[in-house]
């Protein structure tokens, strides 16, 4: 096992497949840009088609290593933009399935979840835009923040119960993360029919 898991999710389904398959080889990684990971990729620089090629690069990394037999099945499971990534990994290798949670299909509207109109405003005016990202309070990986006085720290839902104190941030993210968003095609990905088992 390397590191420790930064979220309530990945730690119990972890926790779940290993008790059902304890021969089953459990991964989750941070996307590059994601802070903590983003010494080859800044925060501002991250786009989803780049963690769809982390992704391929991980699973790569697997096979080649022998950590994961060439026929074993893989099985990917991802949450909001992570379903989304999940979506587009879709068929990439014979034996792959995936479950998408939470995911979306069209990217028009699913922009609007994540950003509000001054954040597009931004993107148009000044070809990036502050977004809100929750850290660690006083992480010594957590990258620079353009932090907004006017707002006091609080608390996601489950850091209470890994108890951590973790605080509301604000990261500078390109234009092109929109323009990437924007041209993804989830439909077909989930659209298209593939040799899945």
């Amino acid at each position: 096992a390397f590191g420790g898991f930064a979220s309530r999710f990945p730690r119990k389904l972890a926790e779940s497949v290993l008790e059902d398959v304890p021969s089953a080889l459990f991964v989750a990684f941070n996307f590059s840009g994601t802070p903590g990971s983003s010494s080859g990729c800044p925060f501002f620089s991250k786009t989803v088609s780049r963690e769809v090629s982390d992704a391929r690069v991980v699973l790569r990394f697997l096979y080649e290593s022998g950590r994961l037999p060439i026929d074993s099945p893989v099985h990917i499971v991802g949450l909001s933009t992570g379903a989304i990534i999940a979506a587009l990994l879709r068929g990439a290798e014979r034996k792959m399935t995936v479950t998408c949670i939470a995911g979306l299909v069209d990217v028009e509207a699913g922009l609007r979840y994540d950003f509000d109109d001054q954040q597009l405003r931004a993107f148009d005016e000044q070809g990036s835009c502050l977004k809100e990202f929750w850290l660690p309070a006083n992480s010594p990986s957590n990258p620079p923040t353009e932090e907004d006085a006017s707002v006091s720290p609080s608390l996601p839902p489950d850091s209470a119960e890994q108890g951590e104190k973790w605080r509301k941030e604000y990261l500078r993210l390109s234009a092109a993360y929109r323009q990437d968003f924007l041209e993804l095609d989830i439909a077909a990905a989930v659209s298209r029919r593939c040799g899945c088992p």
